[in-house]
């Protein structure tokens, strides 16, 4: 891994938070958990403007970015590690978070899990931030040098909850489709394949 020692510092910071968040997120009193992600997420992410601290603790929680810097590593020579390193974090990472947490809903309510979602207000702004995020991971990656790449690695991450059959329930539906739609045209064309792989593979709802 020729460049590891430049994504070093990013990738132990990006498995740090991860540990720590999923640390807090196992607290059993939701109003200390809460409390205790907020102000985690502020003293953590002090600099980023424009998330909430629920959306901020999530894509701490996502090892997405792990695995790109892990891949940026593998390069001979790489001079846009802090640049990737800014889009996924937040942005693509919420989405990963959010996401899973959104075909979990009904799970999670059952069991009284931690629910990222639940922290919106209401279902219709949840779905319009949720599509916000969407738009603007997919759109970034156009400024990253081989940018396709990630393009095609986020489409096939949404696309892969967005197949989900906990994302086609009839109260779901008309939110899966305007992420999808959010998710661009690739996301677009995706969707249909991996919910044939799910079904061919028996993962409809993994």
């Amino acid at each position: 891994m020729p460049s590891y020692m430049r994504t070093r510092e990013l990738l132990l910071l990006g498995a740090r938070r991860c540990g720590a968040v999923q640390s807090l997120n196992h607290e059993p009193d939701p109003a200390r958990r809460n409390i205790a992600l907020r102000a985690w997420a502020w003293r953590e992410f002090s600099g980023v403007q424009g998330a909430s601290w629920w959306e901020l603790t999530a894509a701490a929680s996502s090892s997405v970015v792990v695995h790109a810097l892990l891949a940026l590593s593998a390069c001979s020579s790489r001079d846009d590690i802090a640049e990737v390193n800014v889009i996924y974090v937040p942005w693509v990472c919420a989405v990963s978070t959010m996401l899973d947490s959104y075909v979990d809903q009904a799970k999670d309510l059952v069991g009284g899990d931690h629910s990222y979602v639940g922290h919106y207000s209401s279902a219709e702004l949840a779905e319009q931030r949720m599509c916000e995020l969407v738009r603007r991971s997919t759109c970034e990656m156009g400024s990253l040098r081989n940018g396709h790449r990630h393009a095609v690695v986020v489409a096939c991450m949404i696309a892969m909850y967005l197949s989900n059959d906990s994302a086609r329930t009839p109260a779901m539906s008309a939110t899966t489709e305007h992420l999808i739609q959010a998710g661009g045209s690739l996301t677009k064309l995706l969707v249909p394949i991996l919910r044939c792989w799910r079904i061919a593979y028996a993962l409809r709802s993994a």
